[in-house]
């Protein structure tokens, strides 16, 4: 939606006075000689088209955010609230939800909330896989345009915010990250947290004061009025995001992708995916090893004459990295079981009804008959898709299992009419071979899970089409990676 580029009168003369009046305020703490003056330039800046539309879009982005809070709460109401060990993005879940008054949007937003309620690790996925694929060199193409970076921030708004939290959010013990995730996460959160430079460029701009705050004000007497009155840098006080820039210099010079600039002065290249490419490494003293560290810590070290390492990861480590946290092996397990069903008798999978269907008879069971090789495929069968399973998905135990009892029934006379139980597990274990078969090809998997993981989520453009074209993210993590296909021979009797 356009923002308007001109503000009415009434108002501006308003912003004038109010302005005038804090000039005022701060006087009372300011010696004769030290008072500021009224800022000529205000009335300027008010009806200068650009500035009025920088100021215009931070006031939406204000009420885009009060808007997301309001529909939280009734959403709250309608569904209930969300269990503390299912609320695993408490910080940032609302930003994804769309403000807009329609029924569309209304919608989406009840089925965002049910997902996050029922399915949590799918909507963290869809969150934070879309932040591993990202380019940061986009807000690097933008970031001496401020109108641009505000931009960003409206059109990317869950994104950076789950950007500035993502130490916190994926570091929480109720978060079932991938294990390799998991281990680089402390590496690679500056890099990422550099995606949340618009969110900051907002807070240290939002409100009214951004037209009324005396921006002529020095370092002296922004000092002497902070000491008369130490409120003003207080953490509920709204105007400590204007006196902390003439106070410190660091918040002066506030750049959040300060980090990602000197990585890429260092000659390393940013694109797509980059947060999870690089690893960087460091010789510890005392460990008498080198120990990872990240690799905007490596550039600095770097620049200081310490002896550091910088590679590329392999592709298998990426490859496992993006499987994110369980909602991946979930999806993974559900894939399965459709190929199965589908190889097997074309009915719904159903464990419960596939271990009766192939139980063994009354006499078989009675004198516990059953042989050892189908009590340990089942047992693995059961095993491979019990989430709370050690062999959990654990496909090679599996085709182990299978091709074990295949290979000890076979040779006893498949062609036995009178042995019904024998064949039928033949069929099952060879449907579970076949299945297994078909899912060799890692990447192929990979991109199937990704597509139904995502096929809800919601996909905002990078920044507008008209200011900055966003490069096609193409997941070459997985396109590239050459796993040999398993090449066994279908079993299918």
């Amino acid at each position: 939606m356009p923002v308007d580029e001109v503000l009415e009168q009434d108002y501006k003369n308003d912003l004038i006075l109010k302005h005038r009046r804090l000039v005022d305020e701060f006087n009372k703490y300011l010696p004769d000689d030290k008072k500021l003056s009224y800022d000529e330039n205000l009335e300027k800046r008010l009806n200068d088209p650009k500035e009025v539309i920088y100021f215009n879009t931070l006031n939406e982005i204000s009420n885009r955010i009060s808007k997301q809070e309001k529909i939280f709460q009734n959403l709250i109401k309608k569904f209930g609230s969300i269990p503390s060990d299912k609320n695993i993005m408490p910080r940032s879940f609302i930003y994804g939800l769309k403000p807009e008054d329609n029924e569309k949007s209304r919608k989406y937003n009840e089925k965002l909330y049910k997902l996050y309620l029922e399915d949590p690790d799918k909507v963290l996925y869809q969150r934070y896989k879309r932040i591993l694929d990202f380019d940061p060199s986009i807000l690097l193409k933008i970031k001496d345009d401020k109108q641009k970076i505000l931009d960003f921030y409206l059109e990317n708004q869950a994104l950076c915010e789950d950007a500035f939290v993502v130490s916190s959010t994926l570091t929480d013990s109720f978060v079932h990250l991938n294990p390799n995730l998991r281990k680089i996460v402390k590496y690679i959160s500056k890099e990422v947290e550099s995606l949340s430079h618009p969110l900051m460029v907002y807070k240290w701009n939002r409100g009214e004061t951004y037209m009324t705050f005396p921006y002529n004000m020095t370092k002296e007497q922004a000092l002497l009025i902070a000491e008369g009155n130490p409120l003003y840098l207080s953490k509920e006080n709204p105007l400590k995001e204007k006196f902390y820039p003439k106070i410190d210099e660091n918040a002066a010079n506030l750049n959040g992708l300060a980090g990602l600039e000197k990585i890429e002065a260092n000659g390393i290249e940013i694109g797509p995916g980059f947060f999870t490419k690089y690893k960087a490494f460091k010789f510890d003293d005392k460990k008498n090893e080198n120990v990872e560290i990240s690799l905007e810590d490596a550039v600095k070290l770097k620049e200081k004459g310490v002896e550091v390492e910088i590679k590329e990861r392999t592709k298998e480590e990426r490859f496992e990295i993006n499987k994110i946290n369980r909602a991946y092996e979930k999806e993974f397990n559900n894939i399965f079981k459709k190929r199965f069903a589908n190889n097997y008798d074309k009915k719904e999978f159903d464990l419960n009804r596939l271990v009766f269907k192939n139980r063994g008879s009354f006499i078989e069971r009675f004198f516990r008959r059953t042989s050892r090789e189908y009590r340990e495929f089942i047992k693995t069968f059961k095993d491979y898709n019990d989430p709370n399973s050690k062999d959990y998905l654990n496909e090679e135990r599996l085709r182990e299992k299978a091709k074990l009892y295949y290979d000890y029934k076979l040779p006893q006379g498949i062609y036995y009419k009178g042995d019904l139980v024998g064949r039928g597990r033949l069929k099952f274990v060879s449907a579970v071979i076949k299945t297994i078969d078909s899912m060799a090809s890692k990447e192929e998997v990979a991109r199937e899970i990704n597509e139904n993981i995502m096929e809800d989520s919601y996909k905002e453009p990078a920044v507008k089409e008209h200011e900055v074209k966003e490069e096609v993210i193409s997941n070459e993590i997985i396109d590239d990676i050459n796993l040999e296909k398993n090449k066994n021979d279908d079993l299918v009797l």
